[in-house]
């Protein structure tokens, strides 16, 4: 099954970087939609492991990790 442009892009990212969040989604790819991309690449059989994270503010937020 052939992945869409943007399930393509965020696996790459994946693959290369530390993770993403849905801010460098939005600013690196345009994705407004992070969790529903993430969602069809586990249905795909990808292991994307969701991290629980606060900044220096207290705000929280997810990063999605590949699994290896």
């Amino acid at each position: 099954m052939t992945l869409a442009p943007q399930e393509q892009a965020i696996l790459e990212h994946l693959k290369t970087q530390r993770g993403i969040t849905r801010l460098e989604a939005l600013g690196v790819y345009k994705i407004y939609h992070l969790p529903t991309r993430i969602f069809n690449l586990r249905r795909l059989g990808y292991k994307i492991k969701s991290i629980s994270k606060r900044d220096a503010r207290g705000t929280r937020y997810v990063r999605y990790v590949l699994e290896e």
